[in-house]
Parts: C-alpha cells; sequence; structure tokens
C-alpha cells in the first residue's frame, strides 16, 4: 500500500511538473517570425481605473498580447482562457458552445468580463459570460486581474476581471495603412472555421476603421452511447470606429453581433428525456470618448453602452421551449487627475456608473432594476522609496435598492527584482434573474431535480486578503524569467448557490411537491475560501535559432464553512481543489510548435440515472505545428485539440470533444 501511495504521489508531481515547466507562454509575451522575442513584463494595463505600470499595480496580472494567439492551438475563447494561470474554466460544450469561468474558487457569476472597458456579463445568468463577442484576430491584448475589484468596477468584480482590448481601443488603432488577415480551416467531422479581419487608417491619421468575422461549424461528434451529436455554428461579426477630433478628443464605437447555435444535452439537467438545443445571439454598441486637458494632466472618459441578448432553449422537441429576451445598458464617467506637476508620486481619480437591467422570459417572468455607483481612488507612487500603493472607496445604490460601502486597497514594495505586495477589500455581488426567478413563472408542480428560484435571496459579500511575492530576472541566462506567487482568503456571508433540498423544507409553495427534491437558490452559511497560486513565465533562446516562450501556473484551494451544512452546493462544489494549467511555444526560423494543456483535480461524482461520472482528475493537452512565409503573408497550420483522445466533462453529463484533426491556411495583406 505504501509503495503504490508513492507511485502515485511521484506520477502526480511528475503531471504538475510537465505542466508548469514546460508547457505555456503567452501572457506578457510577443512572438515574431526572424525577430528576437519581445518581453511585455512591465506593460501598461487597462483593468484599472487608469493606466498603470504593472509592476505598480499591487495584483496579480496577466498580459496577453494579441500576437501570440495565432501561435497557439486556439480555436476559441474557451481554449485560450482555460490554459491561462489561475483560470479555470468549466467547459459545457466545445468550440465556444458555452463555458463557466472561475477566478480563485469563485463561482462562474463572480468574474467580470470586459470588452474595451465595458461590461459584457448577463443580466439573466453568468453562463452566458464565455460568449465573448470578440474576433480573436482584432484582439489588441487582454488583462487579467485575479482578486476583487469591486471598488473599480462594482458587482461580479469578486474573483477577478477579465478584460479583453480591440486594436480600436488599444493604441494601435492610428498606425498607417490598410490590413487584412484571413484564415479557413478544415477539419474531421465536417468543421469549418473561418476568421477574417480588415482594417483602414485615413492618409491624415484621423479615423481608423476595422471589420472581422469569425464562424466555427460542425455537426459534431457522437455523444458517448448516444446518437446524438454534439453539434455547433457559432459565430461573431464587429465593426468599429475610432476618431480624432483636434488634439485632445479621441473617441472608439464598435457595434457587435453574435449567434450561437449548439447542442445543450445535459447542460442544465440530468433528465434522460434532455435533448436540449440552444440558440443565442446578442447584439451589443458601445461608445467611448477620452477628453484630455492641460497637457494630459487631468483626463475625462465617458462611457455607454447597450446590448441585448435573446436565448431560446428547447429541451426537447416534445415540449414546449424557454425564451428570455435580457437588456444592458450602461453609462459611467471617470475624471483622472496627476496631482504632482513634474512627477507620477501622487494621483486621483472619481468615477460614475448606472446601469440598468431588463428582461423577459416565459419561465422567469418580466423584470427591470437599476443600479448606480460613485467611487474616487488614490494613487501614490514613491519617489526616493520604491513604494507603491492605491486606495479607494465605491458607494453603491444596488439594484435591491440598499446602499453598499465597498474599500480596497493594494501596496506593493519593490526591492531590485524582488517585490512583495499585499491587498485588503470588500467585494458584494447581486443575486441575478435566474438565481430569483428561474422556474417561477412555470404553471403547475415542478418535476423533481428542477432548479427553482429564491425571490427573497440578499446580496452576497466578501472579504478578501492576499498577500503575494514576485521575482523577475533580467539577461543572465534567459530574455526574460518572472515567478509570481500569492495566497489569498475570501470570507463570504450570504453566498448565492443553488443547494439540493426536500421540498418539505423549501417556503410554501404551490410549485412544490414536499416529497421531491430540488436544487434551490438560497443564501449559503459563511464560506471562507483560502487558496495559493504560483505563475511562472519564461522567455529567450535555448539554443542558437530555437527559441521559446512558456507560461504555467498552478492553483490549489481549500473550502470550509466552520463545519455548517445545509446540503449539496451545486456550482461552488464544483471548483477543482487543484488546478494547473501552461503553454508553451517553440520557434525555428519559419517553424512554430504551440502546445496547451490544463490538468485538474476535483471531488468525483456519478450520476447513475444518466450513467455519467465526473472522474476525480484528467489531463488534457492540444497542439499545433505551423509554418510562416518569410514575409509573413502565407500560413499553414496542422492541429489537434485532445491529443489523448480523453473522454472527459467539466459538468456532469456534458461531454467534451475527442480527439480532432484541422488543418488551415492563413493570409496577411
Amino acid at each position: 500500500m505504501r509503495n503504490s501511495s508513492r507511485v502515485r504521489a511521484c506520477l502526480r508531481l511528475l503531471k504538475i511538473s510537465l505542466l508548469t515547466a514546460t508547457a505555456c507562454s503567452l501572457s506578457t509575451l510577443t512572438l515574431k517570425a526572424q525577430k528576437d522575442t519581445v518581453t511585455l513584463n512591465d506593460a501598461q494595463v487597462r483593468s484599472s481605473s487608469y493606466r498603470q505600470n504593472r509592476s505598480d499595480l499591487g495584483r496579480n496580472t496577466t498580459y496577453i498580447d494579441g500576437k501570440v494567439l495565432q501561435q497557439l492551438p486556439v480555436v476559441h475563447w474557451d481554449d485560450l482562457l482555460k490554459h491561462l494561470p489561475g483560470l479555470e474554466v468549466q467547459q459545457r460544450g466545445g468550440f465556444g458552445s458555452q463555458a463557466d469561468i472561475t477566478l480563485r474558487g469563485g463561482t462562474f457569476q463572480q468574474v467580470l468580463i470586459l470588452v474595451d472597458g465595458i461590461r459584457i456579463n448577463d443580466p439573466l445568468t453568468g453562463h452566458f459570460n464565455g460568449n465573448i463577442p470578440v474576433v480573436p484576430a482584432e484582439i489588441d491584448h487582454i488583462e487579467v486581474i485575479k482578486g476583487p475589484a469591486a471598488m473599480n468596477f462594482g458587482p461580479e468584480a469578486v474573483g477577478g476581471v477579465i478584460h479583453i482590448i480591440t486594436k480600436a481601443y488599444g493604441g494601435r488603432a492610428f498606425w498607417p495603412g490598410k490590413k487584412f488577415s484571413g484564415s479557413i480551416t478544415g477539419g474531421e467531422w465536417n468543421f469549418l472555421g473561418v476568421q477574417a479581419f480588415a482594417s483602414a487608417t485615413d492618409k491624415k491619421l484621423r479615423n481608423y476603421f476595422s471589420a472581422s468575422y469569425m464562424r466555427n461549424s460542425s455537426p459534431g461528434q457522437l455523444l458517448s452511447g448516444d446518437s446524438i451529436r454534439g453539434n455547433f455554428s457559432n459565430n461573431i461579426a464587429a465593426i468599429s470606429h475610432t476618431g480624432k477630433w483636434g488634439r485632445n478628443i479621441v473617441s472608439s464605437t464598435r457595434v457587435s453581433s453574435s449567434f450561437y447555435d449548439f447542442n445543450a444535452r445535459f447542460f442544465y439537467t440530468r433528465s434522460t428525456a434532455d435533448k436540449s438545443q440552444e440558440w443565442i445571439r446578442r447584439f451589443s454598441a458601445q461608445h467611448t470618448t477620452k477628453i484630455n486637458h492641460q497637457g494630459n494632466r487631468r483626463t475625462t472618459d465617458l462611457q455607454a453602452a447597450v446590448q441585448r441578448t435573446t436565448d431560446s432553449f428547447l429541451f426537447n422537441p416534445a415540449f414546449k421551449g424557454n425564451h428570455h429576451i435580457m437588456w444592458l445598458w450602461q453609462a459611467g464617467a471617470t475624471h483622472y487627475v496627476r496631482l504632482s506637476p513634474n512627477s507620477n508620486q501622487w494621483n486621483w481619480n472619481t468615477g460614475f456608473q448606472y446601469f440598468g437591467r431588463d428582461i423577459q422570459s416565459s419561465d422567469r417572468g418580466n423584470h427591470r432594476e437599476h443600479e448606480a455607483a460613485l467611487w474616487s481612488q488614490m494613487y501614490y507612487k514613491g519617489q526616493k522609496t520604491p513604494l507603491n500603493i492605491n486606495a479607494g472607496i465605491r458607494l453603491t445604490l444596488d439594484a435591491l435598492n440598499r446602499l453598499n460601502l465597498t474599500p480596497q486597497i493594494n501596496a506593493n514594495y519593490r526591492l531590485g527584482a524582488v517585490s512583495i505586495r499585499g491587498g485588503f477589500s470588500r467585494s458584494f455581488r447581486n443575486p441575478d434573474f435566474t438565481e430569483r426567478y428561474v422556474s417561477t413563472g412555470l404553471p403547475g408542480v415542478l418535476t423533481a431535480g428542477r432548479n427553482l428560484g429564491n425571490p427573497l435571496l440578499k446580496p452576497e459579500f466578501a472579504w478578501n486578503y492576499e498577500a503575494g511575492f514576485d521575482y523577475s530576472a533580467g539577461r543572465h541566462f534567459t530574455k526574460q524569467f518572472t515567478f509570481r506567487s500569492t495566497a489569498f482568503l475570501r470570507r463570504s456571508n450570504n453566498l448565492i448557490d443553488f443547494m439540493y433540498i426536500k421540498g418539505a423544507y423549501i417556503p410554501p409553495n404551490a410549485q412544490i411537491d414536499t416529497g421531491r427534491s430540488y436544487f434551490y437558490a438560497q443564501n449559503l452559511t459563511p464560506l471562507n475560501t483560502a487558496g495559493f497560486e504560483a505563475d511562472v513565465q519564461w522567455t529567450g533562446t535555448i539554443y542558437r535559432t530555437w527559441k521559446a516562450m512558456v507560461m504555467g501556473g498552478i492553483t490549489a484551494l481549500r473550502f470550509s464553512n466552520n463545519g455548517s451544512s445545509t446540503g449539496i452546493s451545486k456550482y461552488v462544489a464544483s471548483n477543482a481543489g487543484f488546478l494547473a494549467n501552461a503553454q508553451l511555444i517553440l520557434q525555428r526560423r519559419q517553424f512554430f510548435l504551440g502546445v496547451n494543456g490544463v490538468w485538474k483535480q476535483r471531488t468525483e461524482e456519478t450520476a447513475l440515472v444518466i450513467n455519467k461520472e465526473i472522474s476525480r482528475s484528467y489531463l488534457v493537452m492540444n497542439g499545433n505545428l505551423s509554418w510562416n512565409r518569410p514575409d509573413n503573408r502565407l500560413n499553414l497550420r496542422l492541429q489537434c485539440m485532445n491529443l489523448g483522445n480523453l473522454r472527459y466533462s467539466d459538468i456532469m453529463g456534458a461531454e467534451l470533444p475527442r480527439r480532432w484533426w484541422m488543418l488551415g491556411i492563413g493570409i496577411s495583406l
């Protein structure tokens, strides 16, 4: 027995070593054919109220330059995000069909998604947050801030923030000339992938226009033990304009539309009658105006956006489907002031935000709510001492007409290549429309196992603490080496989740059979989430013409609620207790090899009624081999998803794609 335990321990250590030391780079790095690798270790990020160097934030952040995406085995957002250190993506279907995104052991509603500074989190449910309406070819860069950011952005920013910045918004809009890039990919099971991006800047460099389109479609693989295929047809299109109006005003406008059509069997239920198909349409329009005053000492940002999402869900052709229309309106203003005339020692900014949310639903009813907030933040950067401090506070009148105060402070102290950082904050999240109203609009008695909303839910709050240690090496034996580690603790109250309980313990309701069990939305007892995360980034030359970029990370979580238990938590318990994800890019002249992988260890589970299970752990890796013509105008790619042909699921019964080969060609003009 001891020997077998040692063997298992050695195998586990080997898996960790392979993933964290070999697999994956991308976050602060850029790779170019026939040129040296470029590091972006201290790049400025926008996922704070104003631009700051990563090293000054006092946060664990990840920066992904858009140029590296073409060298990685990535088909859709799921493939990109799930291999970034610390991010857990619980996919329900492949190729972007649907995925839940979590950070630091939170639920999928506790991660905020931004596109060019505008939130896209859906008011109906966090299940739609992964449907990001951006074509990868139009990405300037991606920023990930781990940990709470409620002071700047409000609710949902509990586990962290993912900010996608497009080229029209990210500072590259006024590069001269016209550009076009496109690719077409074919693969097994009649897979078709198309991506195109075009941009142009006028001769006076005052107006920038871009348009983009992406489509991934396939009849899908046969699901295990079934005659149903995991079909999908996912489409995104967008147009953008950025203009300069005089010397001090820059405005950006972006309009996007997306349509997702996919098999959704067992995405939400464990019923043998489940033959679900889902259709999601999203339209969004957003505008940002930036005004500079007094030689950039003062800056005002104005934002406005509207988003409309339509969801149609058919559980079984024999039953009537559900239909939902969701609206999200938002407006905001931020004013930034550099208080120190000749330096960046003291900076102050303040802002206002408004959100309006509306749903019209066949099973949740019609509801509307509003939310408004004021916030203020001070930033200090030491001139004689290497100390940086960010501190601020936010006052929110939330959708439940309650006043919430959310302070936050982060500090960073640098000693050469070493940084010591820490933070303290309060975060909150209001229940979404699904948590409050799901199934409440249906007639008759509900069948067992259904989700049931609770209109009396309270907001959830958390106190957050973290401390970190970072180390960055220069040019001793590599181009760049960075190690980041963080220990964190989140003490949550009123955490919202669906609990599997008997109808007898649910408040009296004509829809409830007291002898049946349901997943009922509740405010849970206090929950403590403790964790540790470590990230490694490296880029350099291995041998002469061999160049490499490596990025890997591990996250370990532990949950406790002081011995109290009220049942089985549906979403909180789904987090991986141990997560390792990583990526690798190798380059030799015009040839590129990209590999990424993720290893999860979680609680195993079995559902006998549908004969499905969640394994205790799995390791999935993808790879691609590509060749670029010397002038980078032509690209050929061979790609394989799920190299090991593993049968696995993140969500009970929702089987993810097995091995899938693809071949593609791309052009750039």
